[in-house]
């Protein structure tokens, strides 16, 4: 997926419904909420988080590992 922004949403909706709460303020600010949201439905989230996300998390490690070594300079020829 090549897009520069994307965002998911599909937990707010539970949340405006009033099937889930929000994990405590605590949680929100130290980006736990997932970890909240996987709490109250582990059988559901578990999948998600740790099988699906996979991929995402080994795309984010090699992002990261290119910003810090930076762009492949060109070697000047003698």
């Amino acid at each position: 997926m090549r897009v520069p922004f994307a965002m998911g949403v599909g937990g707010t909706f539970d949340v405006m419904a009033g099937l889930t709460r929000r994990a405590p303020r605590w949680m929100q600010r130290s980006g736990l909420e997932w970890f909240y949201r996987f709490l109250q439905e582990p059988r559901r989230m578990f999948r998600r988080y740790f099988i699906e996300d996979m991929g995402f998390f080994g795309l984010l490690a090699i992002a990261m590992l290119q910003r810090l070594v930076g762009p492949k300079r060109a070697r000047r020829e003698a």
